[in-house]
C-alpha cells in the first residue's frame, strides 16, 4: 500500500527516495528539497513516522522479509536516486537500486560493506597490506585458537551490528574467554533489536592494532571513482580516554597531521574503497596509522551517517547530505575542496559502569561547559539505565565543540574532557 503525504504532487516531478527511514538528526530531506526534488520514503514497517506530511510519498515496505523486496509494487512516480542513512538498510538500497534500475551501490558490494568478515576478506583479497589478521569464531574454543596464533590484544566485533556495540578488546586468555562467552549470548538479541535484517549473527576476531585512529569522508562515483572530502577526521578512543571499553570518544576535525601522511590515508582509503566495488554511493572510511608505520582499515562503511554531515558542515561550510544527494542522481558534487572554516570535535560520553544515570558532573562545570560549546545533549533521563559501550548501550551524552580559533577550540575540548557520567 502507497499512501502519500502530500495530495499536490506532480506525477511527472521527479523523487529522490531515503530508503527504511528518516534520520531525525540527518538534514536528507531538507537536502533533497534544495536540490529541487520531491521526498519519498521506503518505510520500514516497523518504524512509526512522527511527521508524514513531511515526505511527499510513502512507500511502507516489509524490510524483514527479502522475497518483499521482490514483490514489492512501485509506485507510478519518477525516481531519480536512493538516499540511506541506517547501516541496516544499505543492502536493501542496493537491491531497490537493482530492481529500478537507479544508481547505487550492487548488491555484492552492498554485503561487502555491511558484513565485517565478507570486508576484511575483500581487503585481503584485493591487498593484503589494508587488513590486520581475522577470523570468524562462534565458540570459546576458536576464539583461543586464533589468539595462540597471532598473540594477545584482539579485538572481538559483531559482524553486522553498528557503532561500537559488542566490540571488546581482549588482552589475556580469561579475558578473551569471558568476553567471547558474553558477547555470543548477546548476538541473536542485539541484531533482532537492530533489525540486521537477512544476516545471520555472526562474530569476527582480529588483531588489535595500536596506533593513532583516522576517518575520512569520500563519495563513489557512477564509475567507481572517488571524491574525498578535504581533511581527515583523529579519532580518540575509549581506552585513551581512560575507559576499559571500545567506543569513539572524541572525533575531531581536522587532525594536526602532515601532507605525506593525509595523502597515505587518502590512497588506502581509495584502494579499500576500490576493494569493495564501491559505486554511486558515500563512504565513510575508518583508518589507524599503526606504531609501525603502517596503514590499516578498520572498515568502511556505505553512508555518511553519524555526525559526519556536522562536522562538515561546522570545519568546511560543505553540506554532505547536498552531495548525496547529487551523488544518487548522478549529478556533479559540489564544494569538494571547500576552504577550512575552523575546528570541531564530537565527544560522546559513557559511564565506567552499568547503572541509572545520575546526572554530568561536576555540576557546576556542566553549566559552564553548556555556554562554551556548540551544542551539549543529554540522552538519558535522570534514573534510566544506561552503561559502557561494550555492553551495548548508546551514549548517554554527546557534545560538539566548535570555533574558527585553534587555541580556544583545545581549551573548549580539555574543558568537556573534565566531565564524567555519574551513576545513582
Amino acid at each position: 500500500m502507497v499512501y502519500y503525504a502530500c495530495y499536490t504532487y506532480n506525477q511527472m516531478h521527479k523523487y529522490i527516495f531515503i530508503v527504511g527511514k528518516p534520520d531525525p538528526f540527518s538534514a536528507s530531506a531538507h537536502a533533497i528539497r534544495e536540490a529541487g526534488f520531491s521526498v519519498g520514503v521506503f518505510l520500514d514497517k516497523l518504524v512509526t513516522l512522527k511527521n508524514p506530511s513531511d515526505y511527499d510519498a510513502v512507500v511502507p515496505v516489509d524490510f524483514s522479509d527479502p522475497v518483499s523486496l521482490d514483490t514489492l509494487a512501485i509506485p507510478d512516480l519518477s525516481i531519480a536516486g536512493l538516499v540511506c542513512t541506517y547501516e541496516n538498510y544499505i543492502l536493501a538500497k542496493a537491491r531497490l537500486a537493482e530492481k529500478l534500475q537507479l544508481p547505487g551501490i550492487s548488491p555484492e558490494s552492498a554485503l561487502l560493506c555491511t558484513d565485517k568478515m565478507l570486508m576484511r576478506q575483500a581487503f585481503a583479497d584485493y591487498d593484503e597490506s589494508l587488513s590486520p589478521a581475522f577470523g570468524e569464531i562462534a565458540s570459546v574454543e576458536e576464539a583461543t585458537r586464533f589468539a595462540q596464533a597471532h598473540g594477545f590484544p584482539v579485538i572481538i566485533k559483531p559482524a553486522n551490528l553498528v557503532k561500537s556495540l559488542l566490540v571488546i578488546r581482549c588482552d589475556d586468555r580469561e579475558q578473551l574467554e569471558a568476553s567471547t562467552r558474553y558477547a555470543l549470548s548477546q548476538l541473536h538479541g542485539l541484531y533482532k533489536q537492530y533489525r540486521v535484517y537477512g544476516r545471520a549473527p555472526r562474530l569476527i576476531i582480529e588483531q588489535f592494532m595500536e596506533g593513532q585512529l583516522y576517518s575520512v569522508a569520500a563519495f563513489a562515483g557512477s564509475d567507481g571513482q572517488a571524491t574525498i572530502c578535504p581533511g581527515v577526521a583523529a579519532l580518540t578512543n575509549a581506552a585513551q580516554a581512560g575507559f576499559d571499553d571500545n567506543f569513539l570518544y572524541r572525533r575531531a576535525l581536522p587532525a594536526h597531521i602532515d601532507e605525506q601522511l593525509q595523502d597515505r590515508l587518502f590512497e588506502a582509503a581509495r584502494r579499500g574503497m576500490a576493494a569493495l566495488k564501491l559505486r554511486s554511493s558515500p563512504a565513510h572510511v575508518e583508518l589507524i596509522h599503526t606504531t609501525q608505520n603502517t596503514i590499516k582499515i578498520i572498515e568502511i562503511g556505505a553512508r555518511i551517517g553519524g555526525y559526519r554531515p556536522r562536522m562538515y558542515r561546522l570545519s568546511y561550510g560543505m553540506d554532505l547530505a547536498a552531495m548525496e544527494v547529487a551523488n544518487a542522481a548522478s549529478e556533479p558534487l559540489i564544494d569538494t575542496q571547500a576552504p577550512l572554516k575552523g575546528y570541531t570535535a564530537v565527544y560522546e560520553l559513557f559511564p565506567h559502569t552499568t547503572g541509572a544515570f545520575d546526572a554530568l558532573v561536576p555540576a557546576e562545570h556542566v553549566r559552564i561547559v553548556a555556554k562554551r560549546v556548540h551544542s551539549l545533549n543529554i540522552k538519558a533521563k535522570r534514573g534510566a539505565k544506561c552503561g559502557p559501550a561494550k555492553d551495548g548501550y548508546k551514549a548517554t551524552a554527546v557534545v560538539i565543540v566548535q570555533d574558527a580559533d585553534y587555541t580556544e577550540f583545545m581549551a573548549k575540548c580539555a574543558e568537556v574532557e573534565r566531565l564524567q557520567v555519574a551513576l545513582l
